[in-house]
């Protein structure tokens, strides 16, 4: 027995699969044109840990920061609640592993 194959064109019986190939092919261009701009590396990369330091010190003293740390806190990016929560932390080990 053979199968009668519809007359209706292969995007008005399989819309998602067109939607799926035009989404996957938009991804991809916009991957290779993202790609195509290499990111700006910076050229120094800085930074501090503080052992036993509150994050509400960077607030508490902010009009006392000039210069460097002023520029840290205002243009670098700032970790205020970053901690380890699944284990216990010692400071040498913790600091030789940022």
């Amino acid at each position: 027995m053979q199968k009668i194959r519809s007359r209706q064109p292969f995007i008005a019986r399989e819309p998602h699969l067109v939607k799926r190939a035009a989404s996957f092919f938009l991804v991809l261009i916009a991957t290779a044109v993202i790609s195509a701009y290499p990111a700006e590396r910076p050229k120094l990369v800085i930074y501090i840990s503080i052992d036993q330091m509150k994050a509400e010190y960077l607030d508490w003293y902010k009009a006392e920061f000039t210069g460097g740390f002023k520029r840290f806190l205002t243009q670098g990016a700032v970790f205020r609640n970053a901690d380890l929560n699944y284990a216990p932390s010692e400071t040498g080990p913790g600091h030789a592993s940022l």
